[in-house]
């Protein structure tokens, strides 16, 4: 298991504070609307706070999950991840195998034109919650799209679809052989 950074862990754990106060809405336990009116100048505190005291020095293994990050690869095996900012990609593994690549807050773009691949199917999973998605692929491997989105534009090769809960499969003309 990949090692967490403290900021990932504790948004993280934001995210699934959120996504009870949620449920416990849907399920008529909690009115959320009463605690984001009452609690959310103390939520603004508490991240102003954190971002004014914490280290000015950049985490021991260079990770960090506010702003833009850039990352060049050769790994077979690519995990990279972002919570607020762009994340950029580019991939020139000789022997692709599997990858993933996140963001919470902002766009991802994979460059993947570089890579080798050979044998059985390699699997690259690309995601944002809000923000753009761009991934470009080498122009001889067969591939296989599956996209969706809450909310928002998706675009996959010439095909557009905008608005809410969308669903998209493509395959190039020769995936399945």
């Amino acid at each position: 298991m990949a090692n967490i950074s403290r900021s990932n862990y504790i948004w993280g754990i934001v995210l699934v504070l959120l996504g009870a106060l949620f449920l416990l809405n849907n399920l008529n336990l909690l009115d959320i609307g009463d605690v984001f009116s009452n609690f959310w100048p103390i939520v603004l505190i508490l991240v102003g706070l954190y971002l004014v005291f914490k280290k000015d020095k950049a985490p021991e293994n260079g990770d960090s999950s506010f702003g833009d990050k850039t990352y060049n690869s050769s790994e077979d095996n690519v995990i990279e991840s972002n919570t607020f900012g762009d994340l950029n990609v580019v991939l020139d593994s000789k022997d692709f195998q599997s990858g993933t690549v996140r963001t919470t807050f902002g766009d991802n773009k994979v460059d993947a034109t570089q890579i080798g691949v050979s044998g059985e199917e390699k699997k690259l999973f690309v995601n944002t919650v809000f923000g753009d998605v761009k991934v470009s692929t080498p122009k001889d491997v067969a591939i296989k799209v599956s996209a969706s989105n809450l909310a928002g534009d998706m675009k996959i090769f010439d095909e557009k679809r905008d608005g809410f809960n969308q669903r998209y499969t493509y395959e190039s003309p020769d995936y399945s052989t």
